[in-house]
């Protein structure tokens, strides 16, 4: 997975799924979760390594998922209403994600 940096957006690519622009001023919320997040992939792409795709869980429903396996550190947003799930390799590159999105984002709100 490899997150490039925009402008505007974020653009999220994989060489095993689609790839995925993230318009910073559709971001209704960012939260960083240390302990990841659950889930069971309903479509997409999954490896013990990738977790790329549709997936659901009891708490967010149906959700887009762009992460590395296990139950590594993750960024969830709330994108127009609905739940994305991103995360870089490690904690250290997860976390360089969420602080350069919140940067993004609230540079996106003052319009």
């Amino acid at each position: 997975i490899t997150y490039t940096f925009q402008e505007d957006y974020l653009f999220i690519d994989t060489n095993m799924y689609s790839d995925y622009i993230l318009y910073f001023d559709t971001i209704e919320a960012i939260e960083y979760r240390a302990e990841g997040i659950p889930g069971t992939r309903v479509s997409g792409f999954g490896t013990p390594r990738l977790l790329l795709g549709w997936f659901q869980n009891e708490e967010l429903g149906n959700h887009i998922r762009y992460t590395y396996g296990g139950n590594t550190p993750c960024i969830l947003l709330t994108v127009k209403g609905k739940a994305l799930v991103i995360g870089g390799a490690d904690e250290a590159e997860t976390k360089a994600l969420y602080e350069a999105l919140v940067t993004k984002w609230e540079a996106a709100k003052q319009g």
